[in-house]
């Protein structure tokens, strides 16, 4: 399913259904079709706060390569690409309101990345068939500080 949506925040439960409606139809677990709509959120979100891109295409489609696997793409034609790399946790006692977005794809993906090409830029996330997060550790921006192991 690809689908071409604008990027109006009103409009980002459309873009949810979309991907709920497109997974329930290919018999995926209620666990990825959730992991799936959340991911798509956070993608979508980035498009909108940080590109001037007047619309996305969202695409939800099996994956090849895992069996069961889905993969879920947001891509923009003409802007620059929305951020693309984990950030550093703030120190303790300075937590934002915002800015979790790929924190939670990348905890929730399989796999994550950016794909650019000219004038079209595309973030995708692989998702696991169970939805299930796949505990990892991933290197944060280059600028970031990097962060402990969790405990």
């Amino acid at each position: 399913m690809y689908l071409s949506l604008p990027s109006d925040p009103a409009r980002l439960a459309l873009a949810r259904r979309a991907v709920r409606t497109e997974m329930t139809r290919q018999r995926c677990l209620p666990s990825q079709i959730a992991a799936a709509e959340l991911v798509v959120t956070e993608l979508v979100a980035n498009v909108i706060r940080h590109t001037p891109a007047q619309s996305y295409e969202l695409g939800v489609h099996r994956t090849g390569t895992t069996p069961g696997a889905i993969t879920a793409s947001v891509a923009t034609t003409g802007t620059p690409p929305p951020p693309a790399c984990v950030p550093a946790q703030p120190p303790a006692g300075d937590v934002p309101d915002g800015g979790w977005g790929l924190e939670i794809v990348d905890a929730l993906a399989h796999r994550w990345g950016v794909a650019s090409g000219v004038g079209r830029h595309t973030t995708w996330a692989v998702l696991a068939p169970t939805g299930a997060p796949v505990p990892r550790r991933r290197t944060p921006c280059p600028d970031a500080v990097p962060r402990p192991d969790p405990a």
